[in-house]
Parts: C-alpha cells; sequence; structure tokens
C-alpha cells in the first residue's frame, strides 16, 4: 500500500469512495429515484474534492490517498488540515480563517481530521490505521502536538477504532454542523439527516 497526496487524476474514484463511505452505495434495485439523489450528492462531492485539491499547494493541509501498490486500484483517502479552535467551547471554528484579536490564549490553530474513509471491500486490512499514522506524523512534521477529529454519535465502530488509537471524547457538539447519516425510506429514496458529533483529541508524541 502507498501512501501520497491526493491528485486530479484521482478524483472519480476519490468521490466515488467518499460518496458510498459517507452517504451509501447505489445498487440496481434500488430504483431510479435513489440512483438520482446518489449522483446528485457524487457530483457535488466530486466539486469539493476537486477545489480541496486545488487550495492545498503551500498550506498546512494534506488529502492523503492510500493507493494499492501492484494494482493502482485507490482503497482509501484522509483529509487533514489546520483549523482555529476554540479551547473554552472545545470546538472548531471551521469557517474562520484568522485568528480573533481577543482574549488571547482562548483560540489555538490545530490540526484537524475532516474524514476517514475506506472502500468497503478494503475494510479491516489496517488501512485506516495506516492513514491515521501518516496523518499524525504529517501534523508532527508541521510542529504540532495534538490532532483532533469529529465523528458522529452514532457511529460506534469509528468511536471505538479512534478510543483504539488513543482519542478522547473533548465534548459533543450540535447537529447541522457537518455529521450526516443516510436512511433509505420505504426502499425508495435516501434521507440524509445531521446528527450530533463529537470532538475527539490525541496526544502526539515526540519523535
Amino acid at each position: 500500500m502507498t501512501i501520497r497526496g491526493a491528485l486530479p487524476a484521482d478524483l472519480p474514484a476519490l468521490a466515488n469512495l467518499c460518496t458510498d463511505s459517507f452517504f451509501g452505495t447505489h445498487a440496481f434495485g434500488d430504483g431510479p429515484v435513489i440512483f438520482t439523489q446518489r449522483a446528485a450528492i457524487y457530483a457535488k462531492v466530486f466539486a469539493q474534492l476537486s477545489r480541496r485539491i486545488r487550495i492545498q499547494e503551500g498550506r498546512e493541509c494534506r488529502l492523503l490517498v492510500a493507493v494499492d501498490s501492484k494494482t493502482g486500484v485507490l482503497r482509501g483517502c484522509i483529509d487533514l488540515a489546520v483549523h482555529l479552535f476554540d479551547r473554552r467551547e472545545q470546538r472548531f471554528e471551521l469557517t474562520c480563517d484568522e485568528m480573533p484579536a481577543e482574549p488571547q490564549g482562548r483560540y489555538a490553530w490545530l490540526p484537524y481530521v475532516a474524514s476517514l474513509a475506506v472502500s468497503p471491500a478494503s475494510r479491516r486490512q489496517g488501512i485506516a490505521r495506516v492513514l491515521m499514522r501518516e496523518a499524525e506524523r504529517t501534523a508532527r512534521d508541521w510542529g504540532y502536538r495534538e490532532l483532533c477529529l469529529e465523528v458522529a454519535c452514532v457511529n460506534l465502530e469509528a468511536m471505538g477504532f479512534y478510543r483504539k488509537l488513543g482519542y478522547r471524547i473533548l465534548r459533543s457538539d450540535v447537529p447541522g454542523t457537518g455529521a450526516t447519516i443516510t436512511e433509505t425510506v420505504d426502499g425508495i429514496y435516501w434521507r440524509v439527516l445531521p446528527v450530533e458529533k463529537y470532538v475527539m483529541k490525541r496526544r502526539l508524541a515526540a519523535f
């Protein structure tokens, strides 16, 4: 498995991976409504990833992919970037690009894993762990000693995985700020719902 930065050529496979992981897959028997919904979500994810790849040059942000060294098939991805963190509220201000003037000591720039995805066929093979370790190494190279992430409160498997890596919950957050789940209603269409999420953090050991 090779870990490298995402390239524009990765976009179709990368968008498909993220759509499958964060929303759901589509089978022929699901019918035209879900097919149409998924196509619209895929297009939106593709545009977001395209912009993400373009803006990372010269910034403290990395979109990394795990690629099968033999076949070249994309197996997983992780999105790492530095964002403003409110230490008092224990939450990220993802839309703020400047350090507030006051009060001093309340805010800090911290590295943040926005998303981690592994293709269904490649799960339970250690790929997620390798991607997280590479994100941690990158954060240390940038000079940081903490790494944070957010996870949907209903994603118990993911929370268990992060706990095994040493991450601990700082606080719960409010719905509507990024975490969602997809429900299939009457086997006909998808309903995407916002859910509460947790902020988790791990202290990074120095090399």
